[in-house]
């Protein structure tokens, strides 16, 4: 990714435009390395140059963010992504609250709890209780616990 990175900033240099292409392959590559800050920072340069951002790609960036524990901003892609009228499946829901709660991100988290709760998503009880019993392990986020008590069936 090294290189490639290289050849892009040569070609900016050079005035030459990047196609959508360009910038999808560059941020994935970088999403998928250890160099996620680069892949969002592409993203943003992608959205902000008017190129139309299909749902798929905030897919990928927000699984980047999500593996490489970045909950913070997988969060707000989320809900940028949910402006726009894209979904996540339900272990994506579920991965961003357990990032979430792994940083002890209450202020984050609930807020993913209520648009999961206004778009009807149904989550698996198990996993729902699953969270509960982190969040009480890890002594707190007591707030986030009852929410997340109001998606069990």
């Amino acid at each position: 990714m090294e290189m490639a990175g290289e050849l892009f900033e040569a070609m900016l240099q050079s005035e030459m435009e990047p196609d959508l292409i360009t910038y999808t392959t560059l941020i994935r590559g970088f999403g998928n390395s250890n160099n996620l800050q680069r892949a969002i920072e592409l993203f943003e340069a992608l959205k902000n140059g008017g190129f139309p951002v299909e749902e798929k790609l905030y897919h990928t960036v927000i699984h980047s963010c999500l593996r490489h524990v970045d909950g913070v901003t997988a969060a707000r892609l989320v809900h940028e992504l949910d402006a726009i009228g894209g979904t996540l499946s339900p272990s994506t829901w579920i991965w961003v609250l357990e990032v979430l709660i792994s940083k002890d991100d209450e202020k984050s988290a609930r807020p993913i709890v209520r648009l999961i709760e206004s778009r009807g998503v149904v989550l698996d009880d198990y996993k729902i209780s699953r969270l509960i019993s982190t969040c009480k392990q890890r002594g707190g986020l007591f707030l986030l616990q009852s929410s997340l008590k109001r998606l069990i069936s």
